[in-house]
């Protein structure tokens, strides 16, 4: 059994890191959790769960799922729902371009499917109802190289 969270966590960091901008300014990008006072708009790399239903006897294989976050600030009363699904849209178009292929590379894994399982937005707790984020749940097949 391998475990390919690292690998696809650093396969997103390579395709979306400084690719997608707000106003020409490159959105950071965090792992798990932005620093506290961290700018927004910013995108983090969230919770990854894997179970290995793929696994061969000629080789491994599994499904990852990964929680992707968008933070974005709200503008009185109700901006920032735009912003964030415009920037989660330009996350999906990058992953996964056209029906079939997925834009992430890795040394050790081959992903070959990317699917939206899930999705969930609101305002993050104890900020003041300031920041508004939005959070895709994306599951991916894969194969050990």
């Amino acid at each position: 059994m391998k475990w390919a969270g690292y690998q696809l966590r650093k396969a997103y960091f390579d395709a979306i890191g400084n690719n997608i901008t707000v106003s020409g300014n490159p959105i950071k990008v965090y792992d798990m959790e932005a620093p506290i006072g961290s700018v927004r708009p910013f995108i983090i790399i969230g919770s990854y769960v894997q179970t290995n239903d793929l696994n061969t006897k000629d080789g491994f294989g599994g499904t990852g799922t990964l929680n992707v976050e968008v933070n974005t600030e709200v503008v009185v009363p109700y901006g920032g729902r735009k912003q964030a699904d415009e920037i989660m849209n330009s996350i999906t178009t990058i992953i996964h371009p056209t029906t079939g292929s997925v834009n992430l590379t890795s040394t050790n894994f081959n992903f070959i499917s990317v699917e939206l399982v899930g999705s969930y937005d609101g305002f993050n707790d104890g900020d003041s109802e300031t920041n508004y984020r939005v959070v895709s749940i994306l599951q991916h097949k894969f194969f050990e190289k």
